[in-house]
């Protein structure tokens, strides 16, 4: 293992300083930039589409849990990190008195070209990924995938759609497949960008 650190250690250390995530291509900012830039292991022009998401919210929640809506807040700061690859977004609430922290990545992966959500909560030791559409406009970004159901401890399929209304709102609603294999609206989360 410590050769391994060595070796990995000599290596990043081997490139110059700040040259290591540069792309030349970027910084133009021209029409023929944004043709070049989607090489595979380079943020391209959907990741820029995706700075849309980069601050501090105050999201109103509206969701279900076991056939009952309930409503609630929370914070969220998103920030890009991994070189400007991935967005990590955490949102803190108190639910029951108790601290809840959502941390969730999202990022375009060039190489599928699918849009990618990686999900954690303080409350469960699962892990929900989800990956779909980035539409032209960057408006619209459709995603589905699995989650386990926290009140049967099944597994549903699960759509989610973010829609970007204006420079300051945005939402995020999730779909889970029920048992008659129909769509149910389980989650609303409404984003106010917080004025700093």
């Amino acid at each position: 293992m410590t050769m391994l650190l060595m070796i990995f250690l000599t290596l990043m250390l081997s490139f110059p300083a700040g040259q290591q995530n540069r792309n030349p291509n970027t910084e133009r900012g021209d029409e023929a930039s944004k043709k070049v830039d989607a090489k595979p292991n380079q943020p391209g022009e959907r990741h820029r589409q995706l700075d849309y998401f980069v601050g501090s919210w105050d999201v109103q929640i509206k969701f279900k849990i076991g056939g009952q809506e309930r409503e609630g807040r929370a914070l969220l700061e998103s920030r890009w990190v991994l070189n400007g690859r991935f967005l990590k977004q955490e949102y803190k609430t108190m639910t029951g008195g108790v601290p809840f922290t959502v941390v969730q990545y999202v990022g375009f992966d060039n190489n599928r070209k699918k849009t990618v959500e990686v999900k954690f909560d303080s409350n469960d030791t699962g892990v929900q990924v989800t990956e779909g559409t980035l539409f032209e406009d960057g408006k619209i970004i459709s995603n589905s995938g699995e989650r386990v159901d926290p009140t049967t401890g099944r597994r549903r399929g699960l759509r989610t759609v973010t829609i970007i209304f204006d420079k300051d709102h945005y939402t995020v609603e999730w779909y889970q497949v029920g048992d008659d294999g129909k769509e149910d609206k389980v989650v609303t989360l409404s984003h106010t960008r917080n004025e700093t």
